[in-house]
């Protein structure tokens, strides 16, 4: 049996981010996770999950080590910001009004996972991979696991950073509560015909927001939310047709593009009723899955590992689970008032009635106006302290 003070099951962003955190404080970490990223081809197209990294979750990847693998990767820096309705209001939001040079990077999620997985290598994180959990074990004293290859491994605590369909929450007899949008969203690769700008902006109609995410090397990824049997339909269109239905649909601003790839996924709210059974830990959407509108639930995860570390950093492992108890009280109430945040912006960006119309003209254009205010949305969007 391998001891360890914490056990992190699952390596994606969320769960390798965490274990490389925890380690710099000297205890002894393992991470399992079933299916490793693979290596980065620099002629690889873009991948299809893309994040808009905020200055906190920069912050964290520099500090862990991963943020120079990941800038030799591919990225792309943006400064600018705008949402609108579609025939209606805009407001822009730009760095410079925070006095900042960027509010974040446009990276795919495999390049974040992979360019982790390479500062773990080089750590002192005890890797189990390719492998799984089958069972868990609680005691008083500790957790044990006994992997699929046959491995027990006995932790101070687990965190579950497997997903939003974490068997290691199940496994903990943690419920969760949530409903599904009744929309999908379609994600486009393409390629620019021009060098990819340094805005991003969604546009809001009654079926959906719609955005454009510039990414390197003249590539973008649009985000199209509709409802299913029109996005089971845009997916049989052959790539010029599809190209046509998206120059019609999307706004004028779009550059000229070529389809390289396109997939789509349904939208859901999940949160788990609790965050903390004994000596199991969740994080990000392991405890919480957010409508992707904002772009939030990568950062949103980072801000979990955040709070986690710190709290375990700040007492001895016999005292982890009264930590993990904390981390549940700092960041459970924060994750559900982004997620309701989001579906009120969802429920009034989606509506087509009048009222509604005004009002989101009157607070887009109030909100190009109201330069406290607005610098204040742009330093929370960015991860930033307000000021």
């Amino acid at each position: 049996m391998e001891r360890f003070e914490l056990i992190v099951v699952g390596g994606g962003m969320v769960g390798a981010s965490l274990a490389l955190k925890v380690a710099m404080s000297g205890v002894r970490v393992a991470l399992i996770e079933k299916r490793p990223p693979a290596e980065f081809e620099p002629s690889s197209p873009c991948g299809l999950r893309v994040s808009a990294l905020n200055r906190s979750s920069e912050s964290l990847l520099e500090t862990v080590g991963a943020w120079p693998e990941l800038m030799a990767m591919r990225s792309h820096c943006y400064r600018r910001l705008s949402v609108w309705q579609q025939g209606g209001s805009r407001t822009d939001f730009d760095a410079s009004e925070v006095g900042e040079a960027h509010l974040g990077y446009l990276v795919e999620n495999d390049l974040i996972q992979r360019a982790l997985w390479n500062a773990l290598e080089q750590s002192n994180v005890a890797l189990y991979t390719p492998d799984s959990v089958v069972e868990l074990a609680q005691e008083s004293s500790a957790c044990h696991l006994k992997l699929e290859s046959g491995a027990v491994l006995q932790g101070a605590l687990v965190v579950a950073a497997d997903g939003a369909d974490s068997k290691m929450r199940s496994l903990a007899g943690i419920g969760v509560t949530g409903w599904d949008y009744q929309q999908h969203a379609l994600v486009v690769a393409v390629k620019l015909q021009q060098p990819a700008p340094d805005i991003t902006w969604q546009s809001y109609v009654e079926s959906g927001p719609r955005a454009f995410l510039p990414l390197a090397e003249e590539q973008a990824s649009l985000v199209w939310y509709h409802y299913p049997h029109e996005v089971k339909r845009l997916r049989s269109m052959a790539p010029l047709k599809l190209a046509e239905a998206v120059r019609e649909a999307f706004p004028d601003d779009l550059p000229e593009f070529e389809i390289l790839n396109q997939s789509s996924f349904p939208l859901k709210r999940q949160h788990a009723n609790h965050y903390v059974s004994g000596r199991v830990v969740l994080v990000g959407d392991a405890a919480h899955v957010i409508n992707p509108m904002a772009g939030q639930g990568v950062n949103l995860g980072f801000q979990d590992v955040i709070a986690l570390s710190e709290q375990l950093a700040a007492v001895q492992p016999d005292e982890w689970p009264q930590a993990a108890q904390a981390y549940e009280r700092k960041r459970r109430g924060a994750n559900l008032l982004m997620m309701s945040t989001m579906d009120g912006l969802y429920a009034t960006f989606g509506s087509d009635k009048m009222p509604l119309r005004i009002l989101r003209s009157v607070g887009l254009w109030a909100a190009n106006r109201a330069t406290p205010l607005k610098a204040s949305a742009l330093r929370y969007a960015m991860g930033l302290p307000l000021i």
